[in-house]
């Protein structure tokens, strides 16, 4: 009975570790700047740690995420610490940055390690100040120690990284009571020889180290135990440089296709923005040509209505030198209008019929009724669109293709600016005459 109780307790127990074991890393669409603060990260996939550390004046806690894209390993560690501490004073590259308030990276990038790290397990420091040291595994011995059980090579100068780092607090003053300090890096995939995609995994494990109190540590051997300092793993673990406790990790998550197609096609926008600025130049220019006809439309006025009524309505006399007139030259000018209601006729092509120059048409326009051709050719063809809604069983569109506007859009726009009302307005209440 006590073997089969025993039995099940040892079953549980790995149930549980195996359960427990895994770091997700998911996807970043918005990718932060690397400053030291978390303002422009998305925090809803943060983790917590709760130090449990008892020989040290104060317990930290600490926030971390991480988050991956198609080039990086991004990461962001919050770590709340009352004593802000740097006891190796020493700059990137040191093995004895370890000693610091600091974080570190343990990555088995094959995820084929045992006991002992090899050349695809990484260590990486970054402390506090946001200096760093890297070790890799492999055959020589850090600091020459001799019967190292974790056999390890510096390759700081070697390796690609980027990292910056927030202080809230005073360094090395054990009197008074600090905040906290930041540490965000940004890490190529490429200096691990990770190749990220949705769903890889490899081991990973993340560690805290916390100094609290200041003493000068240069002549103490590596050996030596440090007071008020402590380290531990997210998992709890003391002993955490051995790659066979090092914690499953796998990425989650992909790109949008917005940030897809930027990847793929980021180094073309110029090319694909000049084709479609070419597109749409002639729907620019269209509109332009447009808004400027209708800035220079006249509304209905009552003073041309009089003096068109006083032309068209006196009587065609037969001299050679009436006939020549100007006001009669206007009448001849509204019947081809009239005759070419249907067509989209210009004031170039009125003066060519009339047998005068546009310079001349504009002359006599200009005298007679204080109006351009163009404005004269749209008041005949808005009087007798307001005939055919008044009298004729047709819609808006048929009316705008029967006076010679292709598109009923702005024929609505051109009758609004004339008789200040849409065709649809105007019909339901006749303008004041």
């Amino acid at each position: 009975m006590l073997k089969k109780t025993l039995f099940i307790s040892f079953f549980l127990l790995q149930l549980v570790s195996f359960g427990q074991a895994q770091i997700s890393i998911h996807y970043l669409n918005s990718t932060p700047a690397i400053d030291g603060f978390a303002d422009d990260w998305d925090l809803k996939n943060v983790n917590t740690f709760n130090s449990k550390a008892r020989n040290v004046f104060s317990v930290n806690q600490a926030k971390y995420a991480l988050g991956y894209d198609k080039q990086n390993l991004y990461g962001l560690f919050q770590i709340s610490d009352k004593h802000l501490t740097d006891l190796a004073l020493d700059k990137s590259g040191s093995p004895r940055l370890t000693f610091n308030d600091a974080i570190e990276l343990y990555i088995d990038a094959k995820n084929n390690s045992q006991r002992r790290m090899d050349v695809s397990d990484f260590q990486i420091i970054i402390d506090l100040n946001g200096n760093v040291t890297v070790f890799r595994g492999g055959d020589r011995f850090l600091m020459q120690v001799v019967k190292a059980l974790v056999p390890k090579d510096t390759i700081t100068t070697n390796f690609v990284i980027e990292a910056k780092t927030t202080k809230e607090g005073s360094l090395n003053d054990g009197k008074d009571t600090d905040n906290q300090y930041t540490i965000e890096f940004r890490l190529p995939w490429a200096s691990l020889g990770i190749d990220p995609k949705e769903g890889e995994h490899f081991k990973m494990d993340l560690c805290f180290n916390d100094a609290d109190e200041f003493l000068n540590i240069k002549p103490l051997p590596e050996s030596d135990p440090i007071p008020h300092y402590s380290y531990e793993s997210i998992t709890g673990n003391t002993d955490f440089g051995y790659p066979d406790k090092w914690t499953t990790t796998i990425l989650v998550g992909h790109a949008s296709w917005w940030k897809k197609l930027n990847e793929t096609y980021g180094h073309y926008w110029w090319i694909l923005s000049l084709i479609i600025v070419l597109i749409l130049m002639p729907a620019i220019v269209y509109l332009s040509i447009s808004n400027s006809k209708l800035r220079q439309i006249q509304p209905k006025s009552v003073e041309i209505d009089e003096k068109l009524t006083l032309i068209f309505s006196e009587p065609v006399k037969r001299k050679v030198a009436e006939i020549n007139s100007e006001k009669v030259f206007v009448k001849n000018a509204k019947a081809f209008i009239i005759s070419q209601l249907d067509n989209d006729i210009t004031p170039a092509e009125l003066a060519k019929e009339l047998g005068v120059s546009l310079r001349q048409l504009q002359r006599i326009f200009k005298d007679e009724l204080d109006i351009t051709p163009n404005n004269f050719i749209i008041t005949l063809k808005m009087e007798e669109a307001a005939k055919m809604l008044k009298i004729e069983d047709k819609n808006i569109s048929e009316i705008a293709y029967a006076i010679g506007y292709s598109e009923p859009a702005y024929f609505t726009k051109v009758f609004k600016k004339y008789f200040g009302q849409s065709p649809k307005e105007y019909v339901k209440k006749p303008p004041s005459p």
